[in-house]
């Protein structure tokens, strides 16, 4: 996984980096594993200060671009503080990569699933119907 981490309107620090590595960068390449299909997937962040004419409320954000082979994520956390930032944008990032590992991997079950009980069945017996089935006697 190739990271980039980017910082406006503030320097990203040495121990900033290894706070996004920390709670970022390792739980992302955790939940992707050692897939080949997401050994190419591109994480950019961006940690930013919205204003400096303001001295408290919400004027630090986290935005985190992931690039996956069947998608690409997009998301921004915003807090009063980077840390807090930073912390809101992984727990969304995780929720969202294991959504998309979750489904790739249903529909490909469900292929399995279509494709086993394909093969127990004569052509001829094989009947897709949508609807319900009605009694012909009537």
């Amino acid at each position: 996984m190739k990271l980039v981490v980017k910082g406006v309107g503030l320097t990203v620090t040495p121990s900033i980096r290894r706070y996004v590595g920390e709670k970022i960068v390792e739980p992302v390449a955790k939940l992707l594993g050692r897939d080949p299909a997401y050994a190419a997937a591109v994480l950019e962040l961006e940690l930013i200060r919205d204003t400096r004419h303001h001295r408290k409320g919400i004027v630090w954000s986290a935005a985190a671009n992931c690039k996956l082979p069947q998608k690409q994520l997009w998301q921004r956390a915003d807090a009063e503080d980077i840390h807090a930032a930073i912390d809101g944008l992984a727990d969304i990032l995780k929720r969202d990569i294991t959504k998309v590992k979750e489904r790739s991997r249903s529909r490909l079950l469900r292929g399995a699933r279509r494709a086993k009980k394909d093969l127990h069945l004569s052509r001829a017996a094989r009947l897709y119907r949508e609807g319900r089935i009605r009694d012909e006697s009537i």
